[in-house]
């Protein structure tokens, strides 16, 4: 769930005025919405996939992850928030 607001919020500071992104969880459609940055999110298009049914059964039917996703959900949402603040030059 992480990895999507910072999704949507790096979609809505790209194309302000231009897009609207989509409220939900489903990550790749939003990252689809700037084909120009498509090839910098390739590597994490897999994991971004996987990570889409646990946003939504976490946070709509109380299901929880284990200890082994949610570290991969913890380091994927890193890996997301350090490719957008590299894309709007915040090292």
């Amino acid at each position: 769930m992480v990895a999507a607001l910072f999704v949507g919020g790096f979609i809505t500071l790209m194309a302000t005025g231009v897009i609207e992104p989509p409220r939900g969880h489903y990550l790749l459609p939003l990252i689809d919405l700037l084909p120009h940055e498509a090839p910098l999110w390739s590597h994490l298009r897999q994991g971004l996939d996987e990570l889409t049914p646990y946003a939504i059964q976490g946070r709509y039917f109380g299901e929880e992850l284990d200890g082994e996703d949610a570290r991969f959900a913890r380091r994927l949402a890193r890996e997301v928030r350090s490719l957008i603040r590299e894309r709007l030059g915040l090292g």
